[in-house]
């Protein structure tokens, strides 16, 4: 019998990863042609595109936080092409402090995300901490 990923296990397995920043295990539950999508003013606004948009990203997140992203998950809910993350990203930067509860919203298609679409709680303390 052929076992299939529910939306919700792929987000599953995305966030494991993500929260235990093994960035090939993230990119793994990813399709190659994925669009991330991040809103607001912030430098870092604006589609992704590919994996190597994803590792782009990343890498320019990381770079302007004192040491990363940190992500507590809490709550996946999962549909028949849509999977709705909502976490808790925590970060600082230059004595600035981020605490954003924000829902990710993932298009899965063929058992992998073809879409990635965050929304903020605060998106303009969002862009001030990210500015």
């Amino acid at each position: 019998m052929l076992q299939t990923s529910t939306t919700a296990d792929v987000a599953r397995r995305m966030t494991d990863a993500l929260v235990a920043k093994n960035l090939p295990g993230v990119l793994a539950t990813m399709a190659h042609d994925i669009v991330l999508r991040i809103p607001g003013t912030r430098p870092l606004a604006g589609e992704f595109h590919g994996h190597q948009g994803i590792l782009d990203f990343t890498r320019r997140s990381r770079e302007v936080t004192d040491d990363g992203e940190h992500i507590q998950i809490i709550d996946i809910l999962g549909g028949q092409d849509y999977a709705a993350v909502f976490m808790r990203l925590n970060a600082t930067r230059g004595g600035r402090k981020l605490d954003d509860p924000t829902i990710h919203l993932l298009r899965i298609k063929d058992g992998k995300i073809a879409e990635y679409n965050l929304s903020p709680w605060d998106q303009r303390g969002t862009d001030a901490f990210w500015s």
